[in-house]
């Protein structure tokens, strides 16, 4: 429900003439010696703007944290300006600003962006908040949106700018009002990810406080298409043939490998334990995911269809299978996940997610992408030679500290 708003004409804005970020925690921490600030009145401005500069009076005067929600899609903050224009901040509305996604995507990913088609399952996603930079016509120029994955982590994704609106400073200042949200209204802590190239948006993580974490190794999808059965409009005869099988990975497994045992795991306590050894170990300390870090929902879901298992060694390591659905090149939209420090450990897994124990269980989804922990070596051996790893890493970034050895 959008809230009454008093049309007290002694309500102030900030001149637009400032660029300046409202986060959540700077609106409710204004104090008087700020107030030099506040300079124009709403009777002096557009009636147009009026309601929203009476809304962001309304929060400031009653004390509340004024940030979009949910339910309040209509309800705008000033956001920042520049030479060519105003920008306001609110929520994603799914009815009203599809369209202009579509247009800011069209060119992302070659044109295969996976955002407009995921939209509304953010929109409707209670751990999401999925917010729009608009500019003076209520057009989105600028999206991101920040998904609450695990105890204490939120995950920000989907930052995307409109091509003609980049280079003014709205992914960053996005992404820090994503961070103090999750920060303020959840105690999270909010981790990404990139590819290794992407300068500019390494250069926003940089400047609102993000540090590099780890690496997660990627392999190349439309490779992985071409192996026969593998994509979906392939209609070979016959099953498609394991991942070892498919690469000519036999060769390259070593006996000791083949002989690890791996157990199938039953509780998130048996796994946070097993996680935190991977960590000490050098590795990421969460199982990897397709770009990402796997989300309890996806945990639970690996669990209860019987897909996570521990390495039984001195060693640790964990192996999981669950559905992404971004994944469009191939038959199987499962993602095997390997968390992992070691060569050896990724030899063990690969034969094992090969096995016809873990086969029968997969049933027609064999022809799954991989995700490894980046503390896996993979140069210089014939095993990863012959797998088809990207060659722009993920590089994973967080809120909290880097690691220090």
């Amino acid at each position: 429900m959008r809230p009454t708003m008093a049309p007290t004409p002694e309500a102030f804005i900030l001149p637009i003439t400032t660029p300046y970020l409202l986060s959540p925690s700077r609106i409710a921490g204004i104090t008087p010696k700020y107030s030099a600030l506040f300079l124009s009145p709403v009777s002096h401005l557009s009636p147009r703007l009026c309601p929203v500069i009476r809304s962001f009076s309304h929060h400031i005067s009653s004390g509340m944290k004024l940030s979009p929600q949910a339910n309040t899609p209509d309800i705008t903050q000033p956001f920042g300006n520049t030479e060519s224009g105003t920008y306001s901040l609110r929520t994603f509305d799914l009815d009203r600003d599809l369209p202009a996604l579509v247009d800011i995507c069209k060119d992302v990913y070659g044109g295969k962006d996976y955002l407009p088609n995921t939209a509304p399952s953010l929109v409707k996603d209670p751990k999401c908040r999925f917010l729009a930079v608009v500019n003076q016509e209520n057009r989105p120029v600028a999206v991101a949106n920040a998904r609450r994955i695990l105890p204490g982590i939120a995950w920000l994704e989907a930052v995307r700018t409109c091509p003609t609106q980049r280079g003014k400073g709205l992914a960053r200042q996005l992404t820090q009002t994503l961070i103090d949200i999750s920060s303020e209204e959840h105690n999270c802590e909010v981790y990404t990810c990139t590819i290794e190239s992407n300068t500019p948006m390494r250069k926003v993580f940089d400047k609102v406080g993000m540090n590099f974490l780890h690496t997660i190794h990627q392999v190349k999808v439309a490779d992985l298409a071409k192996l026969s059965g593998w994509a979906p409009e392939d209609n070979s005869d016959g099953t498609p043939k394991s991942f070892v099988e498919a690469l000519g990975l036999e060769k390259d497994i070593g006996e000791a490998a083949k002989k690890i045992r791996w157990v199938p795991m039953k509780t998130l306590d048996e796994l946070e334990e097993v996680l935190s050894r991977i960590k000490e170990n050098g590795g990421i300390g969460y199982i990897p995911a397709l770009y990402k870090i796997m989300s309890t929902e996806h945990v639970n879901q690996c669990l209860e269809d019987g897909l996570l298992w521990k390495m039984d060694s001195e060693s640790a390591a964990v192996v999981a299978f669950y559905n992404d659905k971004q994944i469009q090149s191939l038959k199987s939209k499962r993602v095997c996940c390997i968390a992992a420090t070691s060569t050896l450990a990724l030899e063990g897994a690969l034969w094992h997610v090969s096995s016809d124990e873990c086969l029968k269980l997969l049933g027609e989804d064999r022809a799954f992408t991989l995700a490894v922990d980046g503390a896996v070596p993979i140069l210089g051996n014939s095993l990863c030679d012959a797998i088809p790893f990207v060659d722009d890493p993920c590089v994973l970034f967080g809120t909290t500290s880097p690691r220090v050895d």
